[in-house]
């Protein structure tokens, strides 16, 4: 008889030691000990460990959505120099219409924007002016020999029937140097945004 009203309760609770084995299987819950005080710590413990699981919840998505973020906007800067090198491209092309005019434009874009970014590369916290623009001479001797090559290339004509490029007036130049340049520029934007947010969430 204790089988199916054990069945029909709401929760059904058999003894563990001298309950019989059709009662323990048409329970819900078993007391091993046979100590109803044993139910009272079970729910005692089971409403920490439920307290425990809602703030691991609550603490590890806001943690790591700002990780992710991080991750996702440092990929965006990776996707921004392909962006504006394509700009160039594409500027070029519509305005002059001759390939052997648009494919310099990206590739010295690209370049440029790569070697500047150099100098936003070394920290993903400081900005190149906290970390200090000529603190690391040997980065600029790399990045004005890796220019001093991009215009040999863009003016020797050996190295332009090479490359296949066209010579690149001072204008264009200008123009590549600030396009890109702004990978660097929002790089080091961000990493101003996230020190105004740290500074706004430190304690005082």
């Amino acid at each position: 008889m204790d089988a199916p009203a054990l069945k029909a309760a709401s929760i059904g609770v058999a003894m563990g030691r001298t309950g019989t084995e059709v009662t323990k299987e048409a329970a819900a819950l078993i007391i091993t000990d046979d100590n109803f005080a044993s139910i009272v710590a079970a729910v005692e413990e089971g409403r920490g460990i439920y307290d425990n699981i809602a703030k691991t919840l609550a603490y590890l998505p806001g943690g790591n959505v700002g990780e992710l973020t991080l991750m996702f906007v440092a990929a965006l800067v990776g996707c921004l120099t392909a962006g504006v090198a394509l700009g160039a491209f594409a500027y070029a092309w519509y305005s002059d219409g001759h390939l052997e005019r648009a494919r310099p434009a990206a590739f010295s874009t690209l370049i440029v924007a790569e070697l500047l970014r150099a100098f936003g590369a070394r920290s993903e916290r400081q900005t190149v002016w906290q970390i200090g623009l000529f603190s690391n001479r040997q980065l600029w001797v790399i990045i004005a020999v890796s220019f001093a090559l991009q215009l040999a290339i863009s003016h020797l004509p050996a190295l332009q029937q090479i490359f296949g490029i066209a010579p690149i007036c001072l204008r264009q130049w200008s123009t590549w140097i600030v396009l890109g340049a702004v990978p660097l520029l929002v790089l080091e934007l961000r990493k101003m945004v996230s020190q105004a947010r740290e500074g706004e969430d430190t304690p005082t």
